[in-house]
């Protein structure tokens, strides 16, 4: 390989495969701070160039630019050529933070793996809470419309131990007067993606690569949870591939809960509404296995659909039960309006009528949310198991004119206070 004219070398990395170039950019990333921490690089090269020329094939070595800056500079290409694909890298690491959830009682931190859902869930907060503040740098990696394309980019975060340390030191060391205790002083993995999903990517080498790194990351974070601090897990995954760490989840003891959401057994109407997550049946089986290895599990009947009647909350109830959850919690669909039309075709694309009336006016999803709400009391009270019922009522039936509509404002009021006010229950050493 002739030498380049332009003396970087950046001539000779050609088409290379993503994964060779992911792996190039993390190792001369971590070249170029390992020089800098040096004074002197005489005795590096050789390797440096040798790791370079071992991808490139080449037979000579860069021009003229430092090792330093030759280093800096293979970074920043290959990141460019990486940033042209919505299924691949993310910029910015994994790292616990602080969540905001309202009335959850799910958890006081975070930590999600990826940038984007590959579930594509019709109904997803996260696309107008989270992504859309992302949109510009979304758009580097090929995303135009994030909310549009909820479902079709997951950007799988890069893992820095020490950040990731950092955050769990924080976490670790925070307060508990500053804390939210209907957090139960744990970590959730994930709050804005699934943290076992499978990528998928026309590579199918390309997609097993990145479904390895995923799995490989939440392995190394749980083992440092695990073994460094003291905090609590909530995982909350729709994917069977959770059974891959299953022994691992063991060994926190009381210290984890995992759970799935299921919020009905209809594959047909999980394909409208769920359409790339995999079947609730196999989300079940998930869970009998979860209880009959001895993990404590918890299951998320959220959000339930206008389809959903009586007799498909009972069924999925009864499933529910057998699994002897720690704790079930229920909230009806609040979908934004963009979003029905999409349920809508997708569902006359299935042939599966849908009950999209009941988001028409804000009375008659007012209606939809209470009856649903009154539905799941009653059947959970009939199957005993009303005290592992935890509601989610949403904020919008605390506004002022919910209130006023009903027949005894301040009876409803204080049931409402009452249900966002609970704290959800933890297993016990």
């Amino acid at each position: 390989m002739t030498k380049p004219s332009n003396g970087d070398g950046l001539d000779q990395i050609g088409d290379w495969s993503i994964d060779k170039l992911e792996i190039l950019k993390a190792y001369s990333e971590q070249y170029a701070l390992i020089l800098q921490s040096q004074t002197t690089t005489k005795g590096n090269a050789q390797f440096h160039y040798g790791y370079i020329d071992g991808f490139a094939g080449a037979t000579t070595l860069p021009g003229t630019k430092s090792l330093i800056t030759f280093s800096k500079s293979i970074a920043s290409h290959v990141g460019k050529k990486i940033l042209s694909e919505p299924i691949g890298a993310w910029s910015h690491p994994a790292v616990i933070s602080a969540n905001n959830f309202v009335y959850k009682s799910l958890s006081n931190w975070s930590l999600n793996i990826a940038v984007g859902c590959g579930h594509g869930c019709r109904f997803c907060y996260v696309p107008s809470s989270s992504t859309n503040k992302q949109a510009e740098a979304l758009s580097r990696y090929g995303v135009n419309n994030p909310d549009a394309e909820w479902g079709k980019y997951v950007l799988l975060r890069p893992w820095d131990e020490n950040k990731f340390r950092a955050s769990l030191r924080a976490a670790e060391n925070m307060p508990a007067s500053e804390l939210n205790p209907d957090g139960n002083r744990a970590v959730m993995l994930c709050t804005t993606t699934d943290p076992y999903q499978v990528f998928h990517h026309s590579d199918p080498g390309r997609a097993k690569a990145l479904t390895q790194q995923a799995l490989d990351l939440v392995h190394r974070a749980l083992v440092l949870i695990r073994d460094e601090s003291t905090l609590n897990v909530r995982i909350m995954t729709r994917s069977p591939l959770a059974r891959q760490h299953f022994e691992l989840f063991k060994s926190f003891g009381p210290r984890l809960l995992f759970g799935m959401s299921l919020p009905t057994l209809r594959n047909d109407l999980a394909k409208v509404y769920e359409p790339q997550a995999p079947a609730p049946s196999s989300r079940l089986a998930t869970l009998q296995r979860a209880r009959d290895i001895g993990l404590n599990v918890y299951v998320a009947m959220a959000p339930t659909y206008p389809e959903c009647d009586d007799a498909d909350l009972r069924q999925t109830l009864e499933a529910i039960k057998a699994t002897e959850p720690v704790t079930i919690f229920h909230e009806p669909i609040n979908i934004r309006a963009d979003n029905v039309e999409r349920i809508a075709e997708q569902g006359r694309r299935l042939g599966i009528p849908l009950r999209t009336e009941v988001f028409t006016t804000r009375e008659s999803w007012r209606d939809y949310s209470l009856n649903s709400l009154k539905s799941v009391i009653r059947i959970t009270q009939e199957l005993e198991i009303s005290q592992r019922l935890h509601l989610w009522p949403d904020k919008k039936l605390g506004a002022r004119w919910v209130i006023d509509s009903m027949s005894k404002p301040a009876e409803y009021r204080r049931w409402l206070e009452k249900k966002w006010a609970r704290i959800s229950e933890w297993p016990k050493n």
